[in-house]
């Protein structure tokens, strides 16, 4: 019953009605079961197969109750299948593709009646619709089944007409299928991991540039889009964001421009691009501007729509509108979208904590670092921001013993992670323990920890600073700011 309530429980009032009313002119007995096990399953009050046998045959669930929940089942199916045709999508890409879909099948079944020169037209139009959208796939499936059921009529030369146009979009849908699969192991996975695998880099590089030459070699707006945020990736991988900025700007500019990708959501996630971009280039005024016209061209209550809230309090954050940026956590905590899954509340009470200690209530700070969260599953990555916050807390709160504690256990950790870029949180330990060694003595630290301070201020290679990541708190500028305190307080 899980599957049939679940599909059940999305349906609109419309669609409710107009199950209802099919099944209320059937005189079929066995019809009206299925009306009353879309009831059961519709109120709620019969939520396994054996509550429902029970209310419908008084019995245990048998093979006529199986073949009940399937009619019903289709039926549902193919009534949303009837509403859906005459829905209007969000974008004339999602348009395209459901058209492109109904025409195919609608072709198909005409040429099973013999009806011929009525489904080479819709096929037609369904071809014409599917190149201007870029829809290989379909394409190969329309010129299949036109070879098939007008070349195989019209001759040799109309039959062999349709090869060099199936052989072109198999090649093109190869490509694209290879560029998106590349999209999605190092632009979608690494958005569940912070700290990218040093091992990735060959990899990562070697598919920017096969999804270069498969744009230049197809010139298609699809492969182009995927290319250009592989080469934003690669350009934040780098730390080079002046080479991530012009990946972004062309990718707005390519979906503005193109019909086959263009759409509201999708120029809204390039503006976030650029948004993240400005973030990491320490322009967060521009970054602000930049989140605010993503969050507005999302649909609201949508996941994309808090990732635009997501990016706008990390700019605020960083450009020290504190207050400002614990409103913007208030409105996260009240999206829909908020506990879609376990990383998100996490990663803001995460953002929560550093809140906290940029306003110096480190010890509220330090009670959340505590808690074991879907974050800290991450090893080489947003744990790593755990410990390190939890090391400035201490030191913050001159509390030795705790700072003594969490060091070996960050120790151990660094430790199982030596195959990982961890290098600014190693060198942020060995600093902090070089000034307890010193008894607190900030000016001899500095001096001792010279060079390693100028690498995390330099911010190069794999010293570079994630203005998005795990260091939401710039170690070496708050080892500044703690170097003028503690000076101050002596002199």
């Amino acid at each position: 019953m899980k599957i049939l309530t679940q599909i059940i429980r999305i349906l609109k009032p419309s669609e409710v009605r107009l199950i209802r009313s099919f099944y209320k002119v059937q005189p079929n007995g066995e019809v009206k079961r299925r009306l009353e096990l879309f009831e059961l399953a519709k109120s709620g009050k019969a939520n396994s197969d054996a509550e429902a046998a029970m209310a419908i045959y008084d019995g245990e669930p048998n093979s006529a109750f199986s073949h009940l929940k399937n009619r019903l089942q289709k039926d549902v199916l193919n009534i949303l299948l009837l509403k859906e045709g005459s829905k209007k999508y969000e974008t004339k890409y999602a348009q395209a593709i459901f058209d492109c879909r109904r025409m195919l099948i609608e072709g198909q079944i005409l040429f099973e009646r013999g009806a011929y020169r009525a489904g080479e037209t819709v096929l037609q139009k369904a071809h014409d619709l599917a190149e201007e959208y870029e829809l290989y796939a379909e394409c190969v499936q329309i010129n299949d089944l036109l070879r098939t059921n007008i070349g195989i009529r019209k001759g040799e030369a109309a039959y062999l007409s349709f090869e060099p146009k199936i052989a072109d979009n198999v090649n093109k849908l190869q490509k694209y299928l290879s560029v998106k699969d590349s999209y999605n192991r190092f632009g979608v996975i690494s958005q569940f991991k912070k700290n990218f695998e040093k091992q990735s880099m060959a990899p990562l590089e070697s598919a920017l540039e096969e999804a270069g030459r498969y744009y230049k070699e197809t010139d298609s707006a699809t492969i182009g889009y995927y290319y250009n945020y592989l080469g934003i990736f690669y350009g934040h991988f780098l730390g080079d964001y002046e080479l991530a900025e012009k990946y972004a700007k062309d990718y707005l500019h390519l979906i503005e421009g193109s019909p086959a990708i263009s759409s509201n959501t999708r120029i809204a996630s390039a503006n976030l691009q650029i948004a993240s971009i400005s973030i990491n280039k320490g322009d967060y005024d521009a970054a602000i501007e930049y989140a605010s016209i993503a969050k507005d061209r999302f649909i609201g209550g949508l996941f994309n729509e808090l990732q635009a809230i997501e990016v706008q309090f990390v700019a605020t954050f960083h450009n020290k509108d504190y207050k400002s940026a614990a409103e913007i956590v208030e409105i996260a905590r009240q999206h829909p979208k908020f506990k879609a899954n376990k990383q998100i509340p996490a990663k803001w009470e995460y953002y929560k904590a550093n809140l906290s200690f940029v306003n110096g209530n480190y010890n509220d700070a330090a009670v959340v670092l505590m808690k074991e969260t879907e974050l800290t599953k991450d090893k080489a990555g947003w744990l790593m921001g755990y410990r390190v916050l939890e090391l400035m807390c201490a030191v913050e709160q001159d509390d030795l013993d705790v700072f003594d504690y969490r060091s070996e256990s960050f120790k151990k950790l660094l430790q199982r992670n030596k195959e990982e870029n961890v290098l600014r949180p190693r060198t942020a330990l060995k600093i902090l323990g070089t000034y307890i060694k010193t008894g607190g003595d900030i000016k001899k630290t500095m001096v001792e920890e010279k060079n390693s301070i100028d690498l995390l201020r330099e911010g190069k290679g794999k010293f570079t600073w994630d203005a998005m990541g795990f260091e939401l708190i710039r170690f070496d500028a708050w080892l500044d700011r703690l170097a003028k305190k503690k000076l101050k307080i002596r002199s």
